[in-house]
């Protein structure tokens, strides 16, 4: 799963996402290809991501720090986080 995130400046992040701490952080997400389940334990987050429809999910990072983000589906063997 390629997590893809445009930044204000117009940049745009490839397989990281950076947020401020302590702010709810709104997230639409859609799929190019199959269902992916987005998905970051720290945060107790999962959300399915299927293809041609946007789905939304929110959260707040409490601390600074590293967190893993992964596809908890069976996507491909290549696309396992």
């Amino acid at each position: 799963m390629d997590v893809e995130v445009p930044a204000p400046e117009g940049n745009r992040e490839i397989d990281q996402l950076h947020v401020p701490v302590g702010q709810a952080i709104k997230m639409t997400m859609t799929s190019e290809d199959v269902i992916h389940s987005f998905y970051v334990p720290a945060f107790r987050m999962k959300q399915d991501v299927l293809p041609g429809r946007y789905t939304t999910t929110w959260f707040k990072a409490d601390k600074p720090g590293t967190y893993h983000l992964f596809c908890a589906e069976y996507c491909a063997p290549s696309i396992r986080g």
